[in-house]
């Protein structure tokens, strides 16, 4: 996934659990770090936008109830 068009650099502090993980996952992967760390941030970045338009969709709609929350969960 390595990008010829960076667009900066930061230093980041992770845990040490979890910088240990991604190094694991990065040996398995054969992914460097950044790539990892990237595609983690794409997904999360898409993952709320998504989350952001179904609320906005949903906007309209009748709150719905714990139980339904729940069946609606299942359809997914």
């Amino acid at each position: 996934m390595s990008n010829s068009r960076l667009a900066g650099h930061s230093t980041i502090h992770f845990d040490a659990d979890l910088y240990q993980a991604m190094v694991l996952k990065s040996a398995e992967s054969g992914e460097s770090l950044s790539d990892l760390v990237n595609r983690a941030m794409r997904n999360l970045i898409e993952d709320e936008q998504y989350a952001l338009e179904e609320l906005e969709r949903r906007s309209g709609d009748e709150a719905m109830g714990f139980f339904e929350l729940i069946d609606s969960l299942d359809n997914l």
